[in-house]
């Protein structure tokens, strides 16, 4: 299992999933029903309604790009 705790507003909300499903975490908010995510381009980086931060995750994901980062400044929405 995989957990994934949304912070929003100082509250949290803890989702399980099974680790086996394939969903990206985009995928896998919008399934859930979480009103912040939209993916209105489908996950093709070109709306930024998708776009979270991170706070943390087990085990440590890799630092972000330079890719990443030029990607994220091209974007027409940032939150």
């Amino acid at each position: 299992m995989i957990e994934v705790n949304i912070i929003k507003s100082g509250e949290t909300q803890t989702l399980e999933v099974p680790n086996d499903m394939g969903l990206n975490l985009m995928e896998l908010l919008k399934g859930e029903e979480y009103e912040s995510i939209e993916g209105t381009c489908g996950g093709m980086a070109l709306c930024a309604t998708c776009h979270i931060k991170i706070a943390s995750a087990k085990p440590c994901l890799a630092e972000a790009s330079n890719d990443e980062l030029d990607m994220l400044e091209t974007l027409p929405v940032i939150y």
